[in-house]
């Protein structure tokens, strides 16, 4: 059993889980041949909050006191499920020839939320300065953007091995070793932004939208946006 140190805000998650394994251990045909196989099965959950700024400037709405450009609160959430089976079979009928095979298969899916909100700060007053910096104030004329980004990864390792092992003659003996692995593996990301209206109080402040394509991963991945420009590093 697995219990998080942080409760999940989201609701779609828990921050509970646990983990299953069975093994077991058989020999047949006068003990030369030999079977092994084992299995698991892990759900894990993630929790984590994210508080940040972003941009500090001069700005003259804040009686020219460096100020933060604006802010982001996020909750994260994730489960991890991971579905493991191995097996290994032996057969040795004599000491000069021993034959094994082994097999491992592995399942996995990281399926998470990221939700919080985006705020500017483009209009206010500041309350106290010290050494130029504000240290209290408060600010309007922005409408929050709500943020959600789903998160869906989804994998499968698959191990394949044969060892032989053979004496040909008391000072001969051949070996061979062979294996073999192959995985696949997905990764879906989505962002979506919403609110009461468009970013900077109904576009007082001039800010447009924008719609287009962004490259992550080294421009193996697409994502698709359409957001409200004046928030965050597109300001």
């Amino acid at each position: 059993f697995e219990k998080g140190g942080l409760k999940s805000d989201n609701p779609d998650y828990k921050n509970t889980g646990y983990r299953l394994a069975f093994s077991d251990t058989r020999r047949f045909a006068d003990n030369t041949l030999g079977l092994a196989v084992a299995v698991a099965t892990t759900h894990s959950p993630s929790q984590s909050q994210e508080n940040g700024l972003w941009g500090w400037s001069k700005n003259p709405k804040f009686g020219d006191a460096w100020t933060p450009n604006g802010i982001a609160v996020f909750s994260h959430s994730s489960l991890l499920t991971r579905n493991t089976a191995t097996a290994v079979l032996q057969f040795k009928p004599n000491d000069k020839v021993d034959v094994a095979v082994d097999a491992l298969l592995i399942n996995f899916r990281d399926q998470g939320i990221k939700r919080g909100f985006i705020e500017a700060l483009p209009d206010g007053t500041v309350g106290s300065v010290a050494n130029g910096v504000a240290q209290s104030g408060t600010t309007g004329g922005f409408n929050s953007v709500i943020r959600s980004d789903p998160t869906d990864k989804q994998g499968t390792l698959r191990t394949y091995g044969v060892n032989l092992n053979l004496a040909v003659t008391d000072k001969w003996k051949a070996k061979f070793d062979m294996a073999h692995s192959d995985t696949t593996k997905s990764e879906q990301i989505g962002e979506s932004y919403a609110g009461v209206g468009r970013a900077g109080a109904n576009g007082v402040h001039g800010l447009p939208q924008r719609m287009g394509t962004r490259r992550a991963g080294g421009g193996n991945r697409e994502v698709r946006t359409f957001r409200p420009i004046g928030h965050g590093h597109d300001s």
